[in-house]
């Protein structure tokens, strides 16, 4: 009816270039190819819709990117400057035990207010594969404390968090890095409620690094006035491992520019 059919004299709703051309095939290139809001458009919607499925089941196995990323780092061979000290300490440890003073390392220091617990897993695992091993934790941890992937929020977090704590694996920050994991641990206890699995951990973060100690104190403060100090209580855990450091530890300047402060205070501050 729209070409061929009867002529009731109105305009006919589509104009066919050929005679008896129906409408709606006069509607379409004559190449027979889509138009624009029809099928062309499909391979680049699946395309994003595969790349937004990828990205999330990555977010989901975070622990594998890590995992992926040590492996890489350490068949490299790359050691980076905090190292050569973490593998004094282990060899120190597998010599001779704890030791509350090294006479060996220039006029002498506290080994044991440095890290507690470090250099004997260092012995057992190799300071490598510990260090590998507490970044690939902590990714797992973290992943379980933010959730799974239910908005890019959460997938972006997740896949940040998984490359980047790679750093301390790559720097040397041996200690720290089980710290974290521990620390993690720690806060994830305290929010399911597991008071003495969380103090447990809160003990093995100071004992592995007093700095992870104080990072979660500070995580503790500023999770109080929503936690209440019941709650709060398993997080002066951390208070062993800076009593120790404060007793047997020696001290030392490092020195921090302002210059060097400043950066981090605007980034924060664009942050709030």
């Amino acid at each position: 009816m729209y070409g061929e059919g009867v002529n009731s004299g109105a305009p006919p709703l589509v104009e066919s270039a050929e005679p008896h051309q129906p409408a709606d095939q006069a509607a379409l290139p004559a190449d027979g190819l889509a138009g624009p809001f029809d099928d062309a458009s499909i391979p680049r919607r699946r395309v994003g819709d595969r790349l937004k499925v990828a990205l999330v089941f990555a977010s989901d196995h975070a622990w594998a990117l890590t995992l992926l990323l040590v492996s890489v780092v350490a068949l490299v061979g790359f050691r980076g400057a905090d190292f050569p000290a973490q593998d004094y300490r282990v060899w120190i440890f597998k010599t001779h035990g704890f030791l509350i003073w090294d006479v060996n390392w220039y006029g002498g220091h506290a080994d044991i207010g440095y890290s507690v617990l470090f250099p004997a897993v260092g012995a057992v695992l190799g300071t490598v594969p510990a260090t590998a091993l507490a970044c690939v934790a902590s990714t797992a941890m973290f992943g379980r404390l933010v959730g799974r992937s239910s908005s890019w929020a959460c997938v972006i977090a997740r896949l940040w968090f998984a490359v980047f704590v790679v750093g301390d694996l790559i720097i040397g920050r041996a200690p720290f890095a089980c710290s974290l994991a521990c620390a993690l641990t720690a806060v994830y206890f305290v929010r399911h409620r597991r008071s003495w699995l969380a103090f447990a951990a809160a003990v093995a973060t100071s004992l592995f690094s007093p700095l992870g100690a104080a990072f979660l104190l500070l995580i503790a403060v500023a999770w109080l006035p929503t936690l209440g100090w019941r709650r709060a209580l398993p997080f002066t855990g951390a208070l062993s491992g800076l009593v120790v450091a404060a007793l047997l530890g020696d001290g030392g300047r490092f020195p921090f520019p302002w210059t060097a402060l400043s950066g981090p205070l605007a980034i924060v501050a664009i942050g709030l």
